[in-house]
């Protein structure tokens, strides 16, 4: 092709054909803008064709990563509110009369004092992040809520530490003081059988003992104002978590949306 092209214009120039030179000369410029801005669009398009489908392999990455801290979610928020409700039945506790008593009594603090955090999944966020991919999510509208569940979380991480703190304080390091741990717990039949044994055949002095225990625990000032802290914390924390969810829902319907070309 390119022989011919330079026949044609050896051919005019010999002719003295200038104009029609010039027009020629005009015209093959024009085929090869033309040629560049086609080759532009094909690679253009091939980019954004590459760049759509690791969008995709993001939002589906992000959807199993939410679609796990959803159900996380959901068990914390039942757990902070347990956890609540048994505080706020503490406070207000009559001091046991029997061992069935001492047995709810201990129920009730293994709810409070049990400890659990909540670890959102963020492997995928952080590979956005740190890759500078972030942007790669193109409906604005992810990207907003991702940023602000990821806010949210790290403000309650904060929040969740600060009520550690308060818990070892007020109520574990002061129940270890006033009350035996455990103190219906067969520790022998326990150990040998890999399983909880209580033991409930106790002296009616050892009944006693356990009945002042608790008593002690119960009207103790430190442990009451550790059993309102907690139960405020805990409230205050499910509330953040139902917050959380709400949002993780949502963005779930909109990567949905997103994944399906709506």
């Amino acid at each position: 092709m390119p022989r011919i092209f330079n026949s044609i214009r050896q051919r005019l120039l010999k002719e003295n054909r200038l104009t029609r030179y010039l027009v020629y000369a005009i015209g093959e410029i024009l085929l090869v803008v033309i040629g560049i801005l086609i080759a532009l669009q094909v690679n253009n398009g091939n980019m954004a064709r590459l760049d759509r489908q690791k969008e995709m392999k993001y939002l589906r990455s992000l959807k199993l990563d939410l679609q796990v801290d959803l159900v996380n979610l959901e068990e914390m928020i039942a757990l902070r509110n347990n956890k609540t409700a048994s505080a706020v039945e503490l406070l207000s506790y009559p001091t046991p009369t029997d061992l069935g008593h001492i047995l709810e009594l201990d129920s009730l603090i293994g709810i409070v004092f049990g400890w659990k955090d909540y670890h959102p999944r963020t492997n995928t966020l952080k590979e956005l992040t740190n890759s500078g991919d972030l942007n790669m999510i193109r409906n604005d509208s992810i990207r907003t809520i991702l940023l602000d569940i990821e806010e949210r979380n790290a403000v309650l991480v904060t929040s969740v530490a600060h009520m550690r703190r308060e818990y070892d304080m007020y109520l574990y390091d002061r129940n270890a003081v006033l009350r035996e741990r455990t103190p219906l717990l067969d520790h022998k039949a326990s150990f040998e059988k890999g399983q909880a044994i209580r033991d409930t055949l106790v002296t009616p002095q050892r009944q006693s003992e356990l009945i002042a225990q608790a008593e002690a625990l119960l009207k103790d000032l430190q442990v009451i104002n550790g059993l309102k802290l907690a139960a405020g914390n805990n409230s205050y924390i499910r509330r953040q978590y139902e917050v959380i969810r709400t949002d993780t829902e949502r963005l779930l319907r909109l990567i949905d949306k997103d994944l399906n070309g709506h």
